[in-house]
């Protein structure tokens, strides 16, 4: 079982009072040297459940035990390599009184509409995760993958400050690996790049239909918070939580 920083103390204090008054001086280093061994061991198994068990006992915790399809956090790796388990953090470090954040959708290609709040309480909400990941699959297929919990912060931001009062049109969101390799190796599709954020769920193409298109392409760009492509002539902007980039702007 994994101990926490001040339990550790306790154990290995105890440990070094009960050996140091049987044994003497010599007993009690190697008595030591075995109780860092073992706290040693403890600390490693935390770490590497702290993003599963240790997660779901969070959510428990917290009033948000796992409903039926949602039997587990969410907690994956980015393309940099970095764990991002979005619901574990904020379930741990909940403020009642961050804003509401929420989101609107719609796909085009399967008309599914979603209108949900996504993070109240200073928590990511397990059951909108799921439905976003859901409504943003590839729906050539239907893989889906875990959303970036910060592209949705990005749609959420974008709205604020269009003013929309519409869903975003959603025209790709979530793309496997076998339809983005199609898609890049198709000559009308040739800017679908090779690694593509949006087989890791870092990026989508949007538009809406009540803020003009390089508004919407101006906007995201001012955001400063990832790429920016723009496409008018297909209607749409891309958007990703990738490095700050833009392109297509002159087209």
């Amino acid at each position: 079982m994994p101990m926490d920083f001040s339990r550790r103390r306790l154990f290995t204090a105890s440990l070094a009072t009960a050996v140091s008054s049987a044994v003497g001086t010599q007993a009690l280093a190697k008595a030591a040297h075995h109780a860092k061994h073992s706290i040693a061991k403890h600390a490693s198994a935390h770490s590497v459940h702290s993003h599963g068990s240790h997660a779901l006992h969070l959510a428990k915790a917290h009033g948000h035990a796992a409903h039926g399809r949602h039997t587990t956090l969410a907690s994956h790796v980015t393309r940099r390599g970095v764990a991002k388990p979005y619901l574990a953090r904020d379930l741990a470090t909940g403020d009642p009184n961050a804003p509401v954040r929420k989101i609107a959708l719609h796909n085009l290609h399967t008309e599914e509409r979603l209108e949900t709040v996504y993070y109240e309480d200073g928590r990511y909400i397990p059951e909108a995760m799921y439905d976003l990941k859901r409504v943003l699959r590839d729906f050539r297929n239907g893989e889906q993958h875990e959303i970036d919990a910060s592209l949705i912060d990005l749609l959420d931001t974008l709205r604020a400050r269009t003013g929309t009062r519409q869903s975003f049109q959603v025209i790709s969101g979530y793309r496997s690996p076998s339809t983005n390799a199609m898609l890049h190796e198709e000559g009308e599709h040739s800017g679908v790049a090779v690694h593509s954020l949006h087989m890791q769920g870092e990026a989508i193409d949007i538009r809406l239909a009540d803020v003009a298109l390089d508004h919407l392409r101006n906007a995201a760009f001012g955001l400063q918070r990832g790429g920016v492509g723009y496409y008018p002539a297909s209607d749409f902007v891309h958007v990703d939580v990738g490095d700050v980039r833009h392109w297509g702007f002159n087209a």
